[in-house]
Formats: C-alpha cells, structure tokens, sequence
C-alpha cells in the first residue's frame, strides 16, 4: 500500500465544483500544516457554471496530476458536480504509469469507480481538501485520515 510522508507533493484537483479563493487559500495552508507540499495548477479555480475549470481543463489537470511521477497523491478540492462529465474521455484511458492515491468523495466517487475498476489503483473514499480549509475536521477525524495515509 502507498504511504505518504512529511514533505510528500500532492497534487490538488479541482474535477468538479469549485470554491471561493479564500477557502482554496486556507485549504492550501490546511494541506501544509500536515506536513505536505501541495501542488495545483495556477487556474485551477476559473469558475464556469456548476464546475471549477472547462470540461477540458479539468481533464487536463486531472491526467497532469495522475501522470506526475513526484507526487503520491491526488487530492479532490470539491466534489459537487462535473466529474461524469469528463468520464468519457477518461474511457479512452488504456493505462497510467504508476498507482498513486485518489482522495475525495461524492462527485468523485465516478473517478473512485473508474481507477478502481480500470486501473486497479487505490482510492479512498474520503473528505474534500476544503473540508481542512473550513475546519470541518475534528482533531480525531484528522488523525484518522492522516493514519491512513502515512
């Protein structure tokens, strides 16, 4: 199983919904706070109805993020709506160059589908990045998912 340790790249996504500058800010000092380095692309939040980015862009960031070789991780911003929607040019997929964690859940759970069924990657079906950014964790919710991940 893949483990994540202080100082670790993961790579923030925003494949559905966005959220609002500062709460993308306090999720980003959320995420370091736990010891990672977060990383994302500089217009990941450049809202088009009901989703963070195009149909297209978040694709892209989203492929970008599997295919990174520095990064263990890849963390879902939001869910909410507009992962189904890039579903099919997943499909088109045949194979990614190494497992890494998937994180997020509700909308995200089609990406949980995909990789778990097609690429055979681990996932875990748990809190969105800006849930730390809002302090939606209690300390013991925390440390829990933390446990899972290191």
């Amino acid at each position: 199983m893949l483990s994540l340790q202080p100082g670790d790249i993961i790579d923030v996504v925003a494949p559905g919904s966005a959220c609002t500058p500062e709460v993308f800010q306090k999720s980003m000092l959320w995420l370091k706070a736990q010891g990672f380095v977060p990383r994302y692309p500089e217009d990941i939040l450049k809202p088009e109805i009901f989703v963070a980015q195009s149909d297209e862009k978040r694709f892209h960031y989203l492929m970008d993020a599997f295919k990174a070789k520095d990064s263990k991780a890849v963390w879902c911003l939001r869910g909410g709506y507009g992962s189904i929607r890039i579903l099919d040019r997943l499909s088109k997929i045949k194979s990614l160059p190494r497992k890494k964690w998937l994180i997020g859940y509700s909308d995200i759970t089609t990406l949980h589908q995909w990789l778990n069924q097609k690429m055979k990657w681990p996932t875990l079906h748990a809190p969105l990045l800006d849930r730390g950014g809002l302090g939606h964790f209690s300390e013991a919710e925390k440390n829990e998912l933390l446990g899972v991940l290191t």
